[in-house]
C-alpha cells in the first residue's frame, strides 16, 4: 500500500497511528480482560495470563513487547492525544479486572479485605513490568516468577483460606 492510499483514508500519520492504537487496544481487551472475567477462579486466569506471556516471549526471543506500553513510553511526553488514549487503555484494563474481582468478592469468593482496584492495578503493573524485564534481560522466565506473585495477590484474599 502506498503512502497516498493510506492518507486517502487518514488525514495524517498521527490519525493513522491512533487508528492502529485503537485496533490494538480492542484486540487486547478481548484477549486479556474478558477471559479473566469468565473464569471461575480469577487467580488461575491471572496466572495463565503470565504463563501465556512466558510462552509467547520465549518463542520470539523476548524481542516483542506490548504495543500499547511501547507507545506509552515513546509518546506520552510528546503527544497529549496519545497519552490520553494510552492512559484510557490502562484505565479500562485495570477497571475491567477490578470489576471482575468486585463481582467475585460480592459472591463470597474473596474476603472483604481484597482491594479490587489496587489489586487490579498491581496485576497490570506487574504484567507490563515483566515485559520490560523480559525484553531487557532476554529472559522469558521472569513471567513465571512475577505471575506467581500476581496470583498470590489474589489467593491471600480467598474466602475460607
Amino acid at each position: 500500500m502506498t503512502k497516498g492510499n493510506l492518507l486517502h483514508h487518514y488525514n495524517s500519520k498521527s490519525e493513522l497511528a491512533l487508528a492502529v492504537l485503537d485496533y490494538k487496544i480492542k484486540e487486547f481487551q478481548s484477549r486479556k480482560v474478558e477471559p479473566i472475567c469468565s473464569q471461575a477462579a480469577p487467580e488461575d486466569a491471572v496466572a495463565a495470563m503470565f504463563t501465556e506471556a512466558e510462552r509467547f516471549f520465549d518463542g520470539n526471543g523476548c524481542k516483542a513487547g506490548c504495543f500499547v506500553g511501547n507507545i506509552a513510553l515513546e509518546m506520552s511526553d510528546l503527544d497529549e492525544v496519545f497519552r490520553l488514549r494510552v492512559a484510557g487503555f490502562f484505565e479500562q484494563w485495570a477497571a475491567g479486572l477490578s470489576a471482575c474481582l468486585e463481582r467475585c468478592k460480592s459472591k463470597g469468593y474473596f474476603n472483604s479485605s481484597l482491594d479490587a482496584r489496587g489489586s487490579a492495578e498491581a496485576i497490570v503493573a506487574l504484567y507490563e513490568g515483566a515485559i520490560m524485564l523480559a525484553r531487557s534481560r532476554r529472559d522469558a522466565t521472569v513471567f513465571g516468577r512475577v505471575g506467581r506473585i500476581a496470583k498470590q495477590i489474589l489467593v491471600q484474599h480467598k474466602a475460607g483460606k
